[in-house]
C-alpha cells in the first residue's frame, strides 16, 4: 500500500518537497513542477487600484497555496519550523525583490503589520524594509480586542435568511461567552465576515498614516476577514494610499 506521504514524495520532484525521514520541507528555487506543494516562482498577482472615500488601495500576493495541498505546510512556514532558516530567508527575499522591481517603494513612508506569533511575517517585514529603505516600521500595530468589544455586523446579518441569521447569532453568543482569548480561525469560515471589531490599534499611529502612503503586510490571506478589519481602521485615519502585501494567498 502506498502511503500518502510516499505519494507526495513521488509527485513533488521540484519546488517544495517533504522528507518523511527528517520530517522537513525542502525548497528548490531553481525549478517549479506542476504538482509542487507550493510554487516558488513568485505569483505576481496584483489587484487593480481601488478607492474608498478617496483613499487608494491595492493588493499584491507573492505566492499562492492551495489549502489542503499538504498538511502542516502553512504552519511550518509561519513558524519557520521544519524548514531551514536559509529557505525561509530566500522565500521572503525573492518576494521582496519581486515587489521592489514592480513598485516605487520609496514613495511609501510606513510599513505596518499586526501582532502575531508568526516568525515569517516578522522576517518578511524586516526584509521589505531593508529592500525599500522605508524609515518607519510599526510592528504589532493591530492587536486583538477584548471579547466584550467584539461586535456583530447587524446590517449584513439582517440580509440573511432567517435560519442562517439564527446560526450566526448563536456563533456570536458563543463568542461573547468566551473566557479565553478570541481567535477568528475558530469561527466557521462562512461566518467570519459577520464578526467585526475583533482587533484594535495598539497605539496611536495617526502621525505615521494620515496623509501618507503606507504598506500593510501580513503572512497569509485566507478569508480576508482580518485584513478587512485592519483596512477599515486605516481608512478612518485617512492615508492617501494603502498597499497591501501578502506573502501567501491561501485558496
Amino acid at each position: 500500500m502506498i502511503t500518502t506521504i510516499n505519494k507526495f514524495r513521488r509527485i513533488f520532484e521540484k519546488g517544495v518537497t517533504f522528507d518523511d525521514q527528517t520530517n522537513t520541507y525542502n525548497f528548490d528555487f531553481n525549478q517549479d513542477h506542476p504538482d509542487d506543494v507550493m510554487h516558488l516562482e513568485p505569483m505576481q498577482k496584483r489587484t487593480k487600484i481601488m478607492e474608498h472615500d478617496g483613499i487608494k488601495y491595492h493588493y499584491y500576493y507573492c505566492y499562492h497555496f492551495e489549502d489542503g495541498r499538504h498538511p502542516g505546510f502553512l504552519r511550518a512556514v509561519k513558524y519557520i519550523d521544519n524548514i531551514s532558516e536559509d529557505d525561509a530567508f530566500q522565500l521572503v527575499d525573492q518576494a521582496c525583490v519581486d515587489i521592489d522591481s514592480k513598485y516605487e517603494l520609496n514613495e511609501y513612508s510606513t510599513i505596518l503589520y499586526p501582532q502575531s506569533s508568526s516568525k515569517i511575517l516578522s522576517l518578511f517585514a524586516n526584509q521589505l524594509k531593508e529592500q525599500s529603505h522605508i524609515e518607519t516600521m510599526l510592528p504589532n500595530s493591530f492587536v486583538k480586542n477584548s471579547v466584550d468589544q467584539i461586535q456583530l455586523d447587524e446590517e449584513a446579518v439582517s440580509k440573511l435568511p432567517e435560519a442562517t441569521q439564527k446560526q450566526v447569532r448563536r456563533v456570536f453568543a458563543n463568542i461573547r461567552n468566551l473566557t479565553t482569548e478570541f481567535k477568528l480561525k475558530d469561527v466557521f469560515t462562512r461566518f467570519r465576515k459577520f464578526i467585526k471589531n475583533f482587533i484594535k490599534l495598539e497605539h496611536d499611529i495617526t502621525s505615521h498614516v494620515t496623509g501618507k502612503k503606507v504598506i500593510l503586510m501580513d503572512d497569509y490571506h485566507t478569508t480576508g476577514a482580518t485584513m478587512k478589519e485592519m483596512m477599515n481602521i486605516l481608512f478612518a485615519l485617512k492615508p492617501t494610499e494603502i498597499f497591501v502585501v501578502i506573502l501567501i494567498k491561501v485558496k
